[in-house]
C-alpha cells in the first residue's frame, strides 16, 4: 500500500514538474475554440500528410482556416481546436515586417540553417530526405518571380529541440513535413504541414545557463531530466503535429503573418502532461526570437550568413572541439556564480574530454551558428569570433559606433 502510495505521489510530482520542451506558465489568457469549420480544414491538411505522392491543393479548399488567420484577434485569447489526435492543441500567429521573398530566404534556405531563427526551441534540425531523395530544399523564392502553379514538397526533417525551461529535458525525433507553395486573392502563401513520425527519443537532461533570451544551452546527452531527485525519469514526445500558415499580409507590401497551430502528446509512462498553455507558452517562445532576428536592422543578408554557415561547416572536428573547450571555458567564467548553475556536474562532466569527444560536428556548428548570431544583433557571444568573421573585422559587440540596446 505504501509503495502505491509514493507511485502515486511521484506521478503528481511528476505532473507539476515536467513539461518537455515547453517552458513555464505565465498568467494564462482566455481560452476559445475555433470554429467546426476551421477544424475540419485543419484536418484535410493534415490528412495530405498521409496520401503520398503529387498533392494537388489549392486554398479555396481551407476558407474558414484562411480567413481566420487573417482575421483580426483579440491579443488575450488563446484559440484552442480541443482534444484532436489525442493531443491537447493551441494556436500563435505573429507579423515580420520583411517582403515574402526575403522571409523564404532566410527560413526556408537550404544554405541557411533553420534553427538560426528559433534559438530558444530548436538546437538543431535538417532535412533528411526531399521528395523521398538525399538533396537539398528547393529555393522557394525563385519560384516567386513567374509563378504558374502551386509548388509541392514532401519530406523527411530532423529536429532536436532546446532544454524546457521547467524540466530542463530536450527531444529529439523526426518529422514527415508538406510544404505547399501557392497563392490565395494574389497574395503568396506557403502551407507547413507535419506530423512526428514515431516516438521521439528518450528525453535528455539539459541546462540553461542564464536568462531563456541568451539562447546558452548545455546538452549532456544522459538520459533523465534535470530537476533534482527526477532525474531517473524516462520522458518521450509521443506525438506532434503543426500546420503552419505563412502568408502575406498584403499583395506586393512587405509583411509576413506566420500562424501555427500545434498538437503535442508528451510524458512519461504513456501520460501527456501537455496542456495547451504549455504548448501557447512555447509557441510564443518561438516567435519571440523568431521576430527579433528577422527584424533586426543590423541582420545580414542571407548569402552572408549562408557564407558563414558554409565557413563554419568547413571546420575539421577536432578544430570544433578546440573551440568547445574554449567555449566551455567562457561559460564557466561567466555563469559559475548564478545561483543555479550545476558546479560540480559541470567540472565532472561537461568539463571532461569524454563530453566534448561525444558530441558531433553539427551539434557543435550549431553553437558556433548561434553564437554568430548573438555577436550579429549586438549580444556578447560565449566564443570568440574572429576567424569566422574573417581577418580585420571587429565583432559587432565590440564596435563602439553601434549602441544596440538604444
Amino acid at each position: 500500500m505504501r509503495k502505491e502510495v509514493c507511485k502515486r505521489l511521484l506521478i503528481v510530482t511528476f505532473t507539476i514538474l515536467l513539461i518537455p520542451a515547453w517552458p513555464a506558465l505565465a498568467a494564462s489568457p482566455m481560452k476559445a475554440w475555433v470554429s467546426p469549420a476551421v477544424s475540419k480544414d485543419l484536418t484535410n491538411l493534415l490528412a495530405l500528410l498521409d496520401t503520398g505522392g503529387e498533392t494537388e491543393f489549392d486554398t479555396r479548399q481551407i476558407p474558414a482556416l484562411m480567413n481566420f488567420v487573417h482575421a483580426a484577434k483579440p491579443s488575450n485569447v488563446m484559440y484552442s481546436t480541443g482534444d484532436a489526435f489525442n493531443s491537447n492543441s493551441a494556436y500563435g500567429e505573429f507579423d515580420v515586417n520583411i517582403p515574402f521573398d526575403e522571409f523564404l530566404k532566410f527560413a526556408f534556405n537550404p544554405d541557411v540553417p533553420s534553427y538560426l531563427l528559433m534559438p530558444a526551441s530548436v538546437r538543431h534540425s535538417h532535412w533528411k530526405t526531399i521528395d523521398g531523395k538525399h538533396q537539398p530544399l528547393p529555393k522557394l523564392w525563385q519560384a516567386l518571380p513567374d509563378f504558374k502553379a502551386p509548388v509541392t514538397i514532401r519530406g523527411v526533417e530532423f529536429i532536436e529541440n532546446t532544454p524546457d525551461l521547467n524540466s530542463g529535458a530536450y527531444f529529439a525525433y523526426d518529422l514527415d513535413r508538406l510544404l505547399i507553395l501557392t497563392r490565395q486573392a494574389g497574395r503568396f502563401v506557403l502551407l507547413s504541414v507535419s506530423k512526428q513520425a514515431g516516438i521521439s527519443d528518450i528525453g535528455k537532461k539539459g541546462v540553461i545557463l542564464g536568462a531563456d533570451d541568451n539562447w546558452t544551452y548545455l546538452y549532456s546527452g544522459q538520459n533523465g531530466i534535470t530537476r533534482p531527485g527526477l532525474g531517473w525519469v524516462s520522458s518521450y514526445m509521443y506525438d506532434s503535429y503543426s500546420v503552419a500558415v505563412y502568408t502575406e499580409l498584403e499583395e506586393g507590401r512587405p509583411g509576413v503573418r506566420c500562424a501555427t497551430f500545434k498538437w503535442v502528446n508528451a510524458g512519461w509512462a504513456k501520460i501527456n502532461m501537455v496542456k495547451r498553455e504549455h504548448i501557447y507558452s512555447g509557441l510564443e517562445r518561438y516567435a519571440k526570437a523568431f521576430k527579433e532576428i528577422l527584424e533586426a536592422p543590423v541582420l545580414p543578408g542571407a548569402d552572408k550568413i549562408a557564407e558563414i554557415y558554409s565557413r563554419i561547416r568547413s571546420y575539421s572536428l577536432v578544430q570544433l572541439q578546440e573551440k568547445f573547450y574554449s567555449y566551455l571555458d567562457t561559460l564557466e567564467a561567466r555563469h559559475r556564480n548564478d545561483d543555479d548553475f550545476p558546479q560540480k556536474w559541470f567540472q565532472d562532466w561537461f568539463k571532461s574530454n569524454r563530453y566534448v569527444q561525444m558530441l558531433t560536428k553539427e551539434e557543435m556548428e550549431s553553437v558556433l551558428m548561434v553564437e554568430y548570431m548573438k555577436n550579429t544583433l549586438g549580444r556578447e557571444p560565449q566564443i570568440g569570433l574572429g576567424d569566422i568573421l574573417g581577418a580585420g573585422r571587429l565583432p559587432v559587440w565590440q564596435n563602439n559606433h553601434l549602441d544596440f540596446n538604444n
